[in-house]
C-alpha cells in the first residue's frame, strides 16, 4: 500500500510539474514569441514603429511547431520590393514561420501563407523616384508622372544630337498574372521629330514593375486595381503559391489529355476524309467508265460448235 502510495504521489508531482512548465511557456514564452514575430515582420517590410501588426495564435503546440492561425498588418507606409507603398493593411491565415530563426535572428522567417487579403496605394512621388532614374539612363530627363482617370502619364524631355523632344507616354498599370504591376504603354506622344516609336515604346515597357509582392509568399489576384488622384489603388486577394502551382500542374495535365483527345479526334477525321475520297473517286470511275450489258464474242466458231448449229454446211 505505502509502494502504490508514492508512486500515486510521484505521478501527481509530475502532472503538476508539466502544468506549470505549459504555464510558464505560456506567459513567458509565447508572448515573446508574439513579440519577437511582430517585429521581425516589422523589419521585413520596413514598418515604422506606429505600425499595428497583430498575431493571432492557435493552440500551443502549434505556435511551437511554428505556425499561427493569422497576422494582421496596418501601418501608414511601408516599403515593399523597394517601392513606398501606403495605407497598407494585409491579414494573413495560415501562416507558417521558422521559430529558432524568429528568436535567434528576429527575421520573420515566413516560409508560407495559406491566404491573405491585401490593400495598398502607390503614390506618383514614389513611381518617380522608383523610375526617374531608369528613365534617366536611357536619355530622358525632368520626369513628370501623373496618375488620373484610369491611365498613368509620363512626360520627359529626350536629349538627342541636335534638338530636345518632349515625349510623354500614355498607359496602365496592370497585373502580368504574377505578383507584379506593370507599365503597359497604350500610345507615345512625339513632339517635333521622329524617332524609334517602337524602341521607345519598348524602353516604357521594360521599366521595372511598380511593385512586386512577392514578400507576402503568396500568389496575388488582384480584384481591384484604379489610378486616380495622384495614386495607384491596389485590392488583392492570395493563394498560397504551393497551391497555384499544383493547379497549374493538374492544369497542364489537363491540357495534356485534352490535346490528346483532339490529337485523336484529328487522327479520325482525316481517316473519315480519305474513306469519303476513295469511295467518291471509285463512284467517279464507274459513272465515267460503265461497263456494257453484253460484250460480243468475235472469235471465229470451232467446228463443234458449228456441228451443234446444225451440222456442215
Amino acid at each position: 500500500m505505502g509502494c502504490f502510495q508514492r508512486l500515486a504521489n510521484f505521478v501527481l508531482v509530475l502532472v503538476v510539474l508539466a502544468l506549470l512548465a505549459l504555464a510558464a511557456l505560456n506567459w513567458l514564452l509565447l508572448p515573446k514569441v508574439d513579440e519577437e514575430l511582430a517585429d521581425s515582420v516589422r523589419r521585413e517590410f520596413l514598418l515604422p514603429p506606429s505600425s499595428t501588426v497583430v498575431i493571432g495564435r492557435g493552440s500551443l503546440l502549434d505556435t511551437l511547431e511554428g505556425q499561427v492561425d493569422s497576422f494582421y498588418v496596418d501601418s501608414a507606409e511601408a516599403k515593399l520590393d523597394g517601392m513606398l507603398v501606403e495605407d497598407l493593411r494585409f491579414k494573413g491565415r495560415g501562416i507558417r514561420f521558422d521559430l529558432p530563426q524568429v528568436l535567434l535572428s528576429g527575421n520573420a522567417g515566413l516560409s508560407e501563407v495559406q491566404s491573405g487579403e491585401l490593400e495598398l496605394k502607390v503614390s506618383e512621388d514614389a513611381l518617380k523616384q522608383r523610375w526617374g532614374g531608369e528613365l534617366e539612363k536611357k536619355g530622358m530627363r525632368d520626369v513628370e508622372i501623373a496618375l488620373e482617370d484610369g491611365s498613368v502619364t509620363i512626360n520627359g524631355i529626350f536629349d538627342m544630337a541636335f534638338a530636345e523632344v518632349r515625349i510623354g507616354a500614355n498607359g496602365r498599370i496592370v497585373a502580368d498574372g504574377s505578383t507584379r504591376l506593370k507599365l503597359e504603354v497604350d500610345e507615345l506622344q512625339l513632339g517635333g521629330a521622329e524617332i524609334g516609336v517602337k524602341e521607345l515604346k519598348a524602353a516604357f515597357s521594360t521599366l521595372t514593375p511598380v511593385v512586386d509582392l512577392d514578400q507576402f509568399r503568396v500568389a496575388i489576384e488582384v480584384d481591384k486595381l484604379e489610378m486616380h488622384d495622384g495614386y495607384v489603388f491596389v485590392q488583392a486577394r492570395s493563394r498560397a503559391l504551393d497551391e497555384v502551382s499544383t493547379e497549374a500542374a493538374g492544369d497542364s495535365e489537363l491540357d495534356k489529355r485534352e490535346q490528346e483527345l483532339l490529337d485523336e479526334l484529328e487522327r479520325v477525321r482525316r481517316k473519315k476524309e480519305q474513306q469519303e475520297a476513295l469511295e467518291k473517286e471509285g463512284a467517279a470511275q464507274q459513272s465515267g467508265n460503265p461497263a456494257p450489258d453484253y460484250i460480243p464474242d468475235e472469235s471465229e466458231p470451232d467446228e463443234k460448235d458449228m456441228n451443234s448449229l446444225g451440222g456442215e454446211a
